[in-house]
């Protein structure tokens, strides 16, 4: 990790920032009520704005000096990763042997997943005007710091919208894709391929079931009961002393304890206000997210992600490991809300405020607004500060 909160001009970051988010909106509004035939217009401008302002960033992000040294030294330094996945390690190696800037690596990250994510749009054009800007708030934590995960990401992305397409052999192929970036994308496909062919018959009391489980966990849960489970963890004895797995059960004190939390290791004091958005959002989209899947079975895939993904996060807070995996599911949250806005608007207008204002508080005043020009852990830098 390499935290430097001093690099660059804050004020300057967060204008981009802005400036990305008001383009998100206006090219989501573009593909959602414009003609069908200017999706690839508005989508080229969403792409290229996306790419450039998050790919020209300079060492913002906890890891992304680890990334940055993978390319730069080709993975001679002690701060790369170590036993990297085949396409990872290819993919850095010819960059790093045609010579170009590092900076275009992580530019095709960024083109990579929001490219993705607009493949997946053009199955869902009417919610673009909601999902575009959601897609950029929810993900832009994970997209800097969890670089090498926020790479494999896109091609479950891919593998759906082929899915959709009817290509489910091309769907297939591109899952075999990620587990060559980063191993713990099995984890994301095993849930990809079960609810693909699952056929669950969603009864209407389904939202309330589900709602009332998640809100008996967010209320009595207590992440200190993960501890219970240390003692077998440490019992496992699967890959080498080497191995991520082995890092983790060798040390499940502190990967499944709240000394992994991510508060602490910054820290930083995890705030009611912060569990009580995560919460309330959550409840939102499992409760209103259901009744969309109901309605269309589109929706039934990114619905199933985005519940098993809320209830890890309440389960395992803001530790590490818990996050890492959340994430790999959390990628249709953005989907599913932007889903429940267009699905409110056709209800009663007390519950078409409501939720409105909610999600407008969590995602844009809390969320965004409230670190506007301030400096993040790691900087706010871009490659012109280098």
């Amino acid at each position: 990790m390499y935290w430097n909160q001093n690099i660059g001009d804050p004020i300057v970051m967060w204008l981009l920032k802005t400036l990305l988010l008001v383009v998100l909106f206006v090219c989501g509004y573009g593909i959602s009520y414009k003609k069908h035939q200017n999706f690839l217009k508005y989508s080229i401008c969403a792409t290229s704005f996306y790419s450039l302002i998050e790919g020209l960033r300079w060492l913002r992000g906890v890891d992304y000096l680890h990334y940055y040294n993978d390319i730069a030294t080709n993975f001679r330094d002690s701060m790369t990763t170590a036993d990297p996945e085949f396409l990872y390690r290819t993919f850095c190696t010819w960059v790093h042997s045609t010579g170009m800037p590092v900076c275009f690596a992580f530019v095709f990250y960024s083109f990579l997943l929001i490219t993705s994510f607009l493949c997946v749009l053009k199955h869902f054009r009417a919610i673009a005007v909601w999902a575009l800007p959601l897609f950029y708030l929810i993900t832009i934590n994970g997209a800097e710091n969890h670089i090498r995960q926020f790479l494999a990401i896109p091609f479950l992305l891919f593998a759906f919208s082929l899915w959709l397409d009817g290509n489910k052999k091309y769907a297939y192929l591109m899952l075999c894709i990620p587990p060559f970036i980063h191993k713990s994308s099995l984890f994301a496909i095993l849930f990809f391929l079960i609810f693909i062919h699952l056929k669950v018959n969603m009864k209407k009391r389904g939202a309330i079931f589900i709602s009332a489980l998640y809100l008996l966990l967010a209320l009595f849960w207590d992440i200190n009961n993960l501890s219970s489970i240390v003692p077998y963890i440490q019992m496992l004895n699967i890959g080498d002393d080497n191995s991520n797995f082995a890092n983790y059960t060798q040390d499940a004190e502190r990967w499944f304890t709240n000394e992994g939390s991510m508060a602490e290791l910054a820290g930083l004091k995890t705030s009611f206000i912060n569990s009580l958005t995560t919460n309330v959002s959550a409840l939102i989209a499992l409760f209103f997210g259901y009744k969309v899947a109901q309605e269309d079975k589109k929706f039934f895939l990114p619905y199933w992600f985005t519940c098993i993904s809320c209830f890890i996060t309440c389960i395992g807070g803001d530790i590490e490991l818990f996050g890492r995996f959340s994430e790999w599911l959390y990628i249709f949250y953005p989907l599913i809300l932007a889903a429940v806005i267009n699905y409110v608007s056709k209800t009663k207008k007390s519950v078409r405020i409501l939720v409105n204002t909610i999600l407008f508080f969590i995602y844009f005043i809390y969320g965004f607004l409230r670190y506007w020009g301030t400096p993040t852990l790691t900087g706010s830098g871009f490659i012109w500060d280098a």
